[in-house]
């Protein structure tokens, strides 16, 4: 949804401006919520969207630490 590189890259420049910003944390996608959906009798909107893997994240962090020096 947010992680491709052009999003990425324009959240780390709006980071790189915050004043007293100690770090950014980025966190992936889950489907914590695919259960309660089903509970509800609902579709679940976003049933195509997988969690990124290991190296997906760390790339995503590569990414903004070119503006921000410390990402969790």
């Amino acid at each position: 949804m947010n992680d491709d590189s052009k999003t990425l890259h324009a959240t780390g420049a709006f980071l790189a401006n915050l004043e007293n910003l100690d770090h950014v944390q980025l966190l992936p996608y889950h489907r914590l919520g695919v259960d309660t959906y089903q509970k509800l009798g609902r579709p679940y909107p976003l049933e195509d969207v997988r969690s990124p893997d290991a190296e997906q994240m760390e790339e995503s962090r590569d990414l903004v630490r070119a503006y921000v020096r410390n990402v969790i």
